[in-house]
């Protein structure tokens, strides 16, 4: 989910279903995620998003082992501002 799991349809759907939900980090939208992107921090600004909305999609019934996470790389962030730890 390239909303990163704000789409409260999309997370109703997932628990119905039971299904595997994939969280992306996208800075801004799909529209506008490349312009300037910048970051203070880009690892902890992402691990926080991406903390938050797993624990969105727990309280809303969606199963630990069901849920991935993507940093998104490309996708309004660079390797660059990824540095490899």
């Amino acid at each position: 989910d390239i909303t990163g799991l704000q789409n409260s349809e999309l997370s109703s759907l997932a628990r119905e279903y039971d299904a595997r939900v994939c969280i992306m980090h996208m800075q801004n939208n799909q529209t506008t995620m490349q312009q300037n992107p910048t970051y203070t921090d880009a690892v902890i600004e992402i691990r926080e998003f991406l903390k938050t909305q797993a624990d969105k999609a727990l309280s809303l019934g969606i199963a630990k082992e069901k849920i991935v996470l993507d940093v998104g790389i490309g996708f309004g962030k660079s390797l660059k501002q990824l540095p490899a730890y």
